[in-house]
């Protein structure tokens, strides 16, 4: 357990560093994370108050929870097949795989900043809508942080499925892509799932995207409790159970595939 944890600060303390020793660029991240606050309230204005969306106190505290999760998927992602890539073109991944650390451990560890910050992210701009529009937030906090944490441990192995890919053909994930925008659609983002086709509800009850918003909603902005949100609950733990197993396979055999092929410093 200690050398993982060592693993894990080390690369922790690495990214930290690096991040925060270019103060502006910095800064700049946290302003990308809180300017769509902005974006979101002139169609606030123009849609006004919207019935669908009148039980979560209007569509701005509807949309504010929503875009800040799909802010925190692209973030959770994106995050570790950026991490791959910024390996490889600094020479540094070899190096990084030779170390005597599992998989699963170094999958962890290399992404523990990128899923903090995510995180973050997610908080700041959720706390900084309420903030800045006054939005009631009513739940208990620390059940909207467990579905965050378990909506982390979904969204990182998609990523890691995504770095897996990237490490074998040595391209763009086209999958992401698609995920992203299935995920903006259909996945009650800025609009309610209910005004969609009967049909789309279906897909829609099938993205994780779609639990974990209507979960962070009914916590925060309903001050509902665990009786309320327990399918939301199952079913994130259903996707975490296959999809972090599935992800660290998959990672561990993209990796010996680079190996045996001599391409694992390729990008």
């Amino acid at each position: 357990m200690k050398p993982a944890l060592r693993a894990a600060w080390a690369f922790f303390a690495r990214d930290l560093t690096l991040a925060t020793s270019y103060r502006f660029d910095f800064a700049m991240q946290v302003g990308q994370v809180l300017f769509p606050l902005f974006v979101l309230y002139l169609p606030a204005k123009l849609i006004g108050d919207f019935q669908s969306t009148r039980e979560y106190g209007g569509f701005l505290p509807f949309s504010v929870v929503g875009v800040g999760m799909m802010n925190f998927f692209m973030g959770s992602y994106g995050s570790f097949a950026g991490s791959i890539k910024s390996e490889q073109s600094a020479g540094t991944l070899e190096s990084v795989l030779m170390t005597p650390i599992s998989v699963p451990v170094l999958v962890v560890a290399s992404s523990v900043w990128a899923f903090l910050w995510a995180t973050f992210s997610a908080v700041l701009f959720i706390g900084g809508g309420a903030l800045l529009y006054g939005i009631a937030l009513k739940g208990s906090l620390l059940l909207a942080l467990a579905f965050i944490a378990l909506t982390t441990l979904v969204f990182a192995s998609m990523g890691v499925l995504s770095a897996s890919f990237v490490m074998v053909f040595k391209r763009g994930d086209p999958i992401g892509p698609l995920v992203s925008v299935m995920f903006f659609l259909l996945g009650g983002v800025i609009y309610p799932v209910k005004v969609l086709p009967g049909w789309l509800e279906v897909i829609s009850a099938l993205l994780p995207i779609t639990h974990a918003v209507s979960a962070l909603r009914s916590i925060l902005l309903q001050g509902h409790g665990l009786p309320a949100v327990w399918q939301d609950l199952l079913v994130l733990l259903g996707y975490a159970a296959v999809l972090v197993p599935v992800s660290l396979i998959a990672f561990s055999k993209a990796v010996r595939r680079a190996t045996r092929d001599g391409t694992l410093l390729q990008f």
